[in-house]
């Protein structure tokens, strides 16, 4: 990968990226290797409908900057990004499958039947406005709830 060193990059045009997944630049772990080390000058340009769901996984050796990257610079170092606009830029940045943050172990364990892939708490459809405390896991299928009230039925 070119990494720009020393170099400038100039945005002639506003850029619409609608419709395409986006494949962030630099692919490092913001250090000297695999970054964009150059400037990037949009000349008050504007990138349009920014999409970057799909992160590549940047094939480091250390697995520790082994990280996803996602949006219109995936990693910079030493570098610079003026003159730019970015709107309606729709960018999510994947969690690790189990990563639940500030839960402890014995935790995640009780709750892994409720966990999803993003590692949060997520009941059954019938279940998730529901006020009483026996809800069960979208990865349940409830055949009958004597607490569901359908939209039709009445309070008691």
């Amino acid at each position: 990968m070119a990494n720009f060193k020393d170099k400038t990059v100039y945005l002639e045009n506003d850029l619409d990226l609608g419709g395409h997944e986006w494949i962030s630049i630099g692919d490092g772990a913001n250090t000297d290797v695999g970054s964009f080390q150059g400037v990037f000058d949009g000349q008050s340009h504007v990138v349009y409908n920014l999409y970057s769901h799909e992160g590549l996984k940047s094939e480091n050796k250390d697995n520790n900057n082994n990280l996803y990257r996602n949006g219109l610079f995936g990693a910079i170092y030493n570098a610079t990004v003026q003159n730019l606009g970015i709107e309606n830029a729709d960018i999510v940045i994947p969690m690790k499958v189990n990563t639940m943050p500030r839960m402890p172990k014995y935790l995640k364990r009780e709750w892994a039947f409720f966990l999803d892939e993003r590692g949060r708490k997520k009941y059954n459809e019938l279940c998730r406005k529901c006020e009483m405390s026996c809800k069960q896991s979208f990865r349940a299928a409830v055949i009958q709830c004597p607490h569901y009230l359908s939209k039709r039925r009445t309070r008691q």
